[in-house]
């Protein structure tokens, strides 16, 4: 046999195997693919069938298996050690039929009732808050041209019939002011 025999003959043989491998590749992912495919088939049918999968391949299903252990429980065990009877606690507070005799005088009840929520983007007194006794800063929020830093502060006046002021810089304040209530 010649050389160049012997080189064509190596050649066909090499190229073969490269084919080889590269079906092998993809008989490999092709065959993964596939039992992802059917992995995900049998669990959907099996979950809209409840647990009809399991079934037709001769198993049962957890409301069948839990149905058979409810109808034959186990063995009853023994009863567990019992103790010595421990000593009596302590007499508890007397109930309502002992204090039914007894009256207790009214709790008076202070309730905030919310009246006015005002915002403010200029200093000033806020109008008619002669009439309430309690004025609260609700929110203060930052405008975008401010060229300081924002603050609100809000004061009862002297001035003005004692009307409530607020003090604004470089902000939008909101004030809401309560009345009172009282009840039993």
């Amino acid at each position: 046999m010649a050389s160049i025999d012997w080189y064509n003959d190596i050649r066909p043989a090499l190229v073969r195997m490269q084919k080889v491998g590269g079906h092998a590749a993809k008989g490999a992912i092709g065959g993964a693919a596939t039992m992802i495919l059917i992995g995900f088939v049998g669990f959907c049918w099996n979950t809209s069938t409840n647990g009809g999968l399991v079934r037709a391949l001769g198993g049962v299903t957890t409301e069948q298996l839990a149905d058979e252990i409810a109808a034959r429980p186990g063995p009853e065990g023994r009863p567990g050690p019992e103790g010595p009877t421990g000593p009596q606690g302590p007499a508890g507070p007397p109930g309502d039929a002992a204090l039914a005799g007894a009256s207790t005088p009214p709790i008076p009840v202070v309730r905030l009732n919310a009246k006015a929520n005002i915002s403010f983007d200029k200093s000033g007194p806020i109008a008619h808050s002669e009439t309430y006794p309690i004025c609260a800063l609700a929110k203060a929020s930052l405008r975008r041209d401010a060229k300081s830093d924002g603050a609100c502060q809000l004061k009862h006046g002297t001035r003005n019939g004692g009307q409530w002021e607020v003090v604004v810089q470089g902000a939008t304040c909101a004030v809401t002011c309560y009345t009172l209530s009282t009840g039993n």
